[in-house]
């Protein structure tokens, strides 16, 4: 049976009654749509992103009464971004939200996002605590400094993230403990995920994520950063609408790659800068002009 043929005849907005069973015959025929997806170099991994999906779903067994549709979105969309989903790298998850799964930017998901745009030297989180040096100050030269104690078992009290540029430039971003707690308390999606059970990588996460909102280094960069906040704010990320089940939809041959390259773009309002194709983020933070300026 052709992969047109079986989409017409499964059912991908209910959970299948035989949970991760029917799940994975559902993935089958969508196989071609993930490989579409991913970049050339590992298209031959859709198998696995299913795989992971799958495994997602066991430790996170609520994961099933998520339509099938909204989950395949979400592999689409990790796939998109080139990260991994789930599993020890701790990239990107897939949460339940109703009856639709949402997508989860973990930080190390950003840091790797980071280092491919070619503009970044590092991306370096941290967490402040009790009896460590630490000094910050805003303004044109600002100023960040800690010499930690290195004894994980003082409190923490602030957590940061540090961008370097590979042409020097820098940014970071900070947040004190009340402000990471408040944080979690406005938006945590329930009170035993990922803040109840990793809360310093959530607090890194956060500060990673305000920087990804201000330095759009990437289209994917920024595409995660908007799907995590989405995530975050309770907003439907729709993942549903990446998974094509009409085959007239599909068009002529590439024209399901160019509606994912599409979809995959944050909306033009969230982030200036990405909207410009000519826009360089290493030499926006470059103060020097490239002409001395005219008397």
């Amino acid at each position: 049976m052709s992969d047109a043929k079986a989409l017409a005849k499964l059912d991908y907005n209910r959970p299948p009654a035989d949970g991760a069973t029917g799940l994975q015959k559902l993935a089958e025929p969508l196989l071609p749509q993930i490989r579409a997806a991913m970049p050339g170099v590992v298209a031959k991994n859709a198998e696995r992103m299913v795989r992971c999906l799958l495994t997602e779903c066991q430790r996170t067994p609520k994961l099933l009464d998520c339509s099938p549709r909204s989950l395949f979105g979400g592999v689409i969309q990790v796939a998109q971004l080139g990260l991994e989903l789930g599993g020890p790298a701790g990239q990107s998850y897939l949460v339940p939200f109703g009856r639709e799964a949402q997508l989860v930017i973990g930080y190390r998901g950003y840091i790797t996002l980071a280092h491919r745009s070619r503009s970044v030297a590092r991306v370096t989180p941290r967490v402040v605590r009790e009896g460590d040096t630490f000094r910050v100050e805003y303004g044109l030269n600002q100023v960040l400094e800690h010499v930690p104690k290195f004894d994980d078992n003082q409190a923490a009290v602030g957590y940061y993230a540090v961008i370097q540029l590979v042409n020097a430039g820098s940014d970071f971003e900070y947040r004190t403990l009340a402000q990471a707690q408040a944080h979690r308390d406005r938006y945590a999606l329930s009170k035993s995920g990922p803040w109840s059970n990793n809360f310093d990588e959530m607090a890194k996460k956060t500060c990673i994520r305000a920087l990804a909102k201000r330095m759009p280094l990437s289209v994917e960069w920024v595409s995660a950063a908007v799907l995590d906040e989405m995530a975050e704010e309770g907003v439907s990320q729709q993942l549903s609408a990446a998974v094509v089940l009409d085959p007239e939809e599909k068009g002529e041959p590439g024209e399901l790659k160019k509606r994912l390259e599409k979809a995959k773009a944050p909306p033009k309002n969230h982030t200036p800068g990405v909207d410009d194709p000519d826009f360089d983020p290493v030499a926006a933070l470059d103060n020097t002009p490239d002409t001395p300026p005219k008397h």
